[in-house]
């Protein structure tokens, strides 16, 4: 089987920079005075009132549907913030660095929208309790000209969500985002902005971030659900997707089905778990994704090829 000279090139570096989701979120932590006024109880409860108008639809966002509530009220907050570009959140009361954490990753990996909304964060807590008191967003370089970015982002998007619309069914339209995203992108493991979508729709260069996250947005502006995994392969760090076609799920990994082999571009489209977890496993929140059992779609794309090639990767 024939490797992509680009995938050698890069040293077969799967998910380059992912363990910035991976592994946790990086963040900085300072103490404050230990006589900060957190918010009154009034002014909490129209906190919460004003966040808990937002409905988050756990077919398309499953890692919301994961958190309790104080943990999606901080969810809600978060979102809210990101997507005003506003960077100081006031949480409520209660919340400590493993709530921010947690929903800080569970916020990345619904929404690959927000593609100008850094991978770091900073938090202020008491010392002497521990519960958090504000947390910090960054903005990678995009917000810089964010009208800009955001009209380059939304024109290649519309470009690929109208070419799969042309298409009756939720399978045509799938194979034609997964076959766009190939053509027009290229692994880069040094490419700029590599852990959002932009990187992929934008630029056309990224690492598996880029492509799941790409994949998972185009897909969901199709109405298709589709959801941004986190994990490992082959002891590296990787990110793939899990999407919804005609009642069942499948695996697909955009990454490898770009890089693996000339002659083979669906070998990791639409796998059952029994075939794609002998080079895949999930992480952390992921492993409460659903299962994928339906074998109805594998290799319908490359049936007269699949036999004869298997994949794996040069050690």
């Amino acid at each position: 089987m024939r490797f992509l000279s680009k995938l050698l090139k890069q040293l077969l570096i799967f998910g380059f920079l992912l363990a910035v989701i991976y592994e946790g979120a990086a963040f900085y932590s300072k103490y404050v005075d230990p006589n900060f006024q957190l918010p009154t109880a009034s002014a909490s409860a129209t906190m919460r009132t004003a966040q808990e108008k937002l409905v988050f639809d756990a077919s398309m966002y499953p890692y919301y549907d994961q958190l309790d509530e104080d943990q999606k009220l901080l969810y809600s907050q978060m979102y809210t913030s990101a997507n005003a570009m506003e960077t100081t959140i006031t949480p409520q009361s209660g919340i400590d660095k493993g709530d921010v954490e947690t929903v800080f990753r569970c916020l990345m990996c619904d929404h690959p929208e927000l593609f100008w909304l850094g991978n770091q964060y900073n938090y202020q807590y008491l010392e002497t309790t521990g519960e958090i008191v504000s947390v910090s967003l960054t903005f990678n370089e995009t917000a810089d000209n964010i009208d800009a970015a955001k009209q380059a982002f939304d024109a290649n998007v519309d470009a690929i969500v109208a070419g799969a619309e042309a298409y009756d069914s939720d399978y045509d339209k799938e194979k034609y985002v997964h076959d766009a995203l190939i053509e027009s992108t290229e692994y880069q493991s040094d490419s700029a902005l590599n852990q959002s979508a932009y990187s992929a729709i934008v630029n056309h260069s990224t690492v598996c971030a880029g492509y799941a996250k790409s994949f998972q947005y185009l897909m969901q502006k199709l109405g298709i659900p589709c959801y941004y995994v986190i994990g490992t392969s082959e002891g590296e760090d990787h990110a793939w997707n899990i999407v919804l076609i005609d009642g069942s799920f499948y695996n697909v990994d955009v990454t490898w089905d770009d890089c693996s082999s000339d002659n083979d571009p669906y070998y990791f489209f639409n796998l059952d778990d029994g075939s794609f977890n002998a080079y895949h496993t999930r992480a952390m929140m992921s492993t409460m994704l659903p299962n994928c059992t339906s074998t109805l779609l594998a290799h319908l794309e490359d049936s007269d090829i699949y036999e004869r090639i298997r994949f794996s990767i040069p050690k």
